[in-house]
């Protein structure tokens, strides 16, 4: 089957725009998404929450605000008691451990994902 000529150019240009996308997403991932220095976020909202008798986890989305500087995270959290998620409390992120965290349970196929554990809560200053 011959490709004409327009054809190679569209399939050039989407690859193009592929790997632009690629290197935004990198360059966000090392230099925007992951500062080392803890922050301190109120909790928001929450979406989930609920026991994944599979996982033996609680799964949800936390939705937190940086109190300095009002930016906004969501992180994908599994832990073993939900007690602890208490919506206007404020918790430190260090979202380079969080993000660590995470990494190390890529593999799991329950846990994939998702920051286990809790998050530390500190007063709201």
């Amino acid at each position: 089957m011959k490709i004409e000529k327009h054809t190679k150019q569209v399939l050039a240009w989407i690859t193009i725009v592929i790997f632009i996308l690629a290197l935004i997403i990198l360059i966000s991932y090392y230099y925007v998404i992951e500062p080392s220095t803890p922050i301190i976020a109120k909790l928001t909202g929450t979406d989930g929450g609920s026991f994944v008798e599979s996982a033996g986890f609680y799964e949800g989305m936390l939705q937190l605000t940086d109190i300095k500087t009002n930016n906004r995270y969501i992180v994908s959290t599994c832990t073993q008691d939900w007690s602890w998620v208490k919506i206007d409390s404020c918790y430190k992120l260090n979202l380079k451990e969080i993000n660590t965290n995470m990494e190390s349970h890529k593999y799991s196929a329950e846990l994939s994902g998702c920051y286990v554990g809790r998050l530390e809560s500190v007063e709201c200053k």
